[in-house]
């Protein structure tokens, strides 16, 4: 006779955090300053039961901050505390049962910035002189760029949950480069361009 211990192994992941904060003392260099935010983010639920199987939910999930900031001469510190709203989640074990489970309220933030000057030389003689020229005549505007992107989901499929409401609708897709290339009309300052971005995303469930 063999004897096993039955465990489910539970997991949380936050993705990328947007939002703002609002200062009520406007932030300088090394007092320190308050500040409330509100953010959201893509929130991951990973649940592994005792058969091994592994059960994935992702959910947007807004939350109020509060904390403080310190700013440096070329750092910016922050201590945050966070309230969740809408902590309560709906795991689905099977195909057919469903059982609601609590997420963690609140949660502590701590952050390091670190101000990276690029722009020192934009304003040099040379620099200067090339900018005039450019405005004179809308030469030189032709532009082509590439860069890493990703997006998330902001509302549920209705097919996906009239006829497979288990899956992980709002799961995070993979990173997908972003192409661009436009022409840049120095005299009126407008910027025309086409971008694409090869999008997929997989549902699991």
């Amino acid at each position: 006779i063999s004897f096993r211990k039955d465990s489910i192994e539970n997991s949380y992941q936050y993705g990328v955090i947007t939002g703002l904060r609002v200062y009520p003392l406007a932030p300088q260099k090394y007092p320190i300053r308050p500040f409330l935010g509100y953010k959201f983010t893509p929130f991951r639920f990973q649940q592994v039961n005792t058969e091994g199987e592994v059960y994935n939910n992702t959910t947007v999930r807004s939350a109020l901050e509060a904390g403080l900031g310190y700013q440096s001469a070329s750092w910016y510190l922050y201590l945050s505390g966070n309230m969740i709203l809408q902590p309560e989640e709906e795991s689905w074990l099977s195909r057919t049962v469903v059982q609601p489970i609590q997420q963690p309220t609140y949660f502590f933030s701590l952050g390091a910035n670190y101000r990276l000057e690029t722009t020192r030389g934009a304003y040099s003689p040379s620099v200067r002189i090339l900018d005039t020229l450019l405005r004179q005549q809308n030469a030189m505007g032709l532009f082509f760029g590439i860069g890493p992107s990703s997006a998330f989901p902001t509302a549920n499929s209705s097919s996906i949950i009239e006829s497979l409401p288990f899956l992980d609708d709002r799961a995070m897709p993979d990173l997908f480069p972003d192409i661009s290339a436009g022409y840049h009309f120095s005299r009126q300052e407008w910027v025309v361009a086409a971008a694409f971005r090869p999008m997929r995303q997989t549902r699991t469930a």
